[in-house]
């Protein structure tokens, strides 16, 4: 075979090997020319997208919204990644596109310059982010899980020893204040019932909501406690959500292993306020105090640990304990506003 022929049957084998690799890519690539125009695409856009063949020519119009993540027109937005590929600059931005059928499809482009034939063009790769959105979505409902078994189970520890020391308050006020012990049982009910909604809710709830919960129960605990028990409320704001019972167990945990722990008992105190950018939950008691080195291991602070799980996962929140040994503890949640 003569050498002018064997060399051109090389170059045409090359060439439709890289158009094979280039069709089989397990990503979206497309060409673009000096005159910020499509001049060819791979079939992965055509399986993301579908539709007939020739309206990737005209890619950006056919098959964008008219504006990106970014809040720009989808035209001026793709006209600069043109322009700014073309003088030889690689990008990397997220991008929007509508397949044929209408779903909307989130993706990450890389663009990079290149030449052919001593021409300036410009490459595109085309990440489609669905199943990436979808595994995100997972991971996030799996955590959620985990941390309401977490909840789950330390309400269930802790539930008996509330309910027995209630009971008991119940029955000695039968005997000496039979009104008392009516509004008592009212109080009760109404606590019990709050605790079990809580359970099924998944979604931070209104923070009168969860003030009103944790007034009850500290009204169960005064009877029991009497004047060991002292509480002070300063609610500046109160117009936001919080994860149910994140307030509850955070008081209880004051009262509980705090105050009840020091014989002349003490006072716990709730304040709210908001700044800029967040709103502030307070709960402070002069009560033992504990060192923070075994927060992590010690279980009678699990409810903290659980509390703090939950403001993450669930409103972005924070949660931040300051305590000394004999001198008290203060807890702060921090809730982003807008989240």
């Amino acid at each position: 075979m003569h050498k002018s022929k064997l060399k051109l049957l090389k170059i045409t084998e090359a060439n439709e090997f890289v158009r094979t690799m280039y069709d089989n890519a397990p990503i979206g690539i497309n060409v673009f020319d000096e005159s910020y125009k499509f001049i060819d695409f791979n079939n992965h856009i055509v399986r993301m997208l579908g539709g007939p063949e020739h309206r990737y020519y005209n890619f950006i119009e056919e098959f964008s919204p008219e504006y990106q993540p970014d809040g720009k027109k989808s035209e001026e937005k793709a006209l600069e990644v043109f322009k700014r590929t073309l003088n030889g600059e690689t990008q990397v931005f997220e991008w929007t596109l509508i397949a044929t059928s209408g779903e909307i499809i989130p993706c990450e482009v890389t663009t990079v310059p290149a030449k052919h034939n001593g021409k300036n063009i410009g490459l595109s790769y085309v990440y489609d982010l669905r199943h990436v959105h979808e595994m995100e979505s997972r991971i996030n409902k799996l955590e959620l899980e985990l941390v309401e078994s977490k909840i789950s189970i330390m309400l269930s520890q802790i539930k008996p020893h509330f309910l027995y020391n209630s009971l008991i308050v119940i029955r000695e006020l039968c005997l000496i204040d039979p009104k008392a012990a009516s509004e008592t049982v009212d109080e009760f009910s109404i606590y019990l019932r709050g605790n079990l909604d809580s359970l099924s809710i998944n979604a931070p709830i209104a923070f009168d909501k969860e003030l009103k919960h944790v007034k009850i129960y500290l009204s169960l605990e005064k009877k029991r406690f009497e004047e060991r028990l002292n509480v002070v409320y300063d609610i500046k704001t109160h117009e936001f959500c919080i994860p149910a019972l994140t307030l509850q167990l955070i008081v209880e945990n004051a009262v509980l292993h705090g105050l009840t722990k020091r014989e002349e008992g003490g006072t716990v105190s709730i304040r709210t306020e908001e700044n800029e950018t967040d709103i502030l939950i307070t709960v402070s008691d002069d009560g033992v105090g504990f060192d923070l080195s075994k927060l992590s291991s010690d279980h009678r602070h699990v409810g903290l640990r659980n509390v703090r799980d939950r403001l993450s996962v669930m409103c972005n929140g924070k949660l931040d304990i300051q305590s000394e040994p004999g001198v008290g503890t203060t807890v702060i949640i921090r809730i982003p506003k807008g989240d």
